[in-house]
């Protein structure tokens, strides 16, 4: 099992308070068990298209939900990690790469 974070759960528990969204519902827009989202609310992690969702659902930042902070994920940042995560596994770490190989050109132009 992974990581559990009490204070994801909380956030979930109050965004979903704030939008009076019961665990019924946001199961149903998901698609997936209400258990599964009792778990989300106890602090258990969520998929990225679960995280997608959710913020779709709630209009939360999924930054805020996962750490606390109030940096908004746009829909193309959303649309481009979902696109990364429908890859397999070692096309991920070669997108992956590239991105730090641009980067890393970038900081040696400057």
């Amino acid at each position: 099992m992974g990581h559990v974070d009490p204070d994801r759960g909380a956030r979930l528990v109050r965004a979903m308070a704030a939008a009076g969204v019961s665990v019924t519902h946001l199961a149903r827009f998901c698609e997936c068990s209400p258990a599964t989202v009792s778990n989300w609310r106890k602090g258990h992690e969520i998929s990225a298209s679960q995280l997608a969702n959710i913020q779709k659902y709630l209009k939360i930042s999924i930054d805020w939900l996962l750490f606390g902070r109030n940096t908004k994920m746009t829909e193309a940042d959303l649309s481009l990690i979902s696109q990364i995560r429908q890859l397999p596994e070692h096309q991920q770490r070669a997108v992956e790469q590239l991105i730090e190989n641009l980067l890393s050109d970038e900081e040696l132009e400057q």
